[in-house]
């Protein structure tokens, strides 16, 4: 089952600070990864592959901390 992280913040510490988020990450700089922080954002067009990734580190993160909207949990 993977753990559930719900900030970016939250997610670089998972995977060992911005250095070791970068190279997990890929297509990322430590320094990208400290701008990702500072702006609560991560460019959208990452999000299937950080997916990717995560899940491959035990991750999992909600859609939003890519700018994506999240699907609605029906009522």
């Amino acid at each position: 089952m993977p753990k559930d992280v719900a900030s970016i913040t939250e997610l670089v510490n998972e995977l060992g600070g911005p250095s070791k988020a970068a190279s997990v990450l890929g297509n990322a700089t430590p320094q990208k990864v400290v701008n990702w922080r500072a702006t609560g954002r991560i460019p959208a067009r990452f999000y299937i592959l950080h997916g990717r990734q995560l899940e491959a580190h035990g991750l999992r993160a909600p859609p939003s901390l890519w700018g994506l909207l999240e699907e609605e949990a029906a009522e």
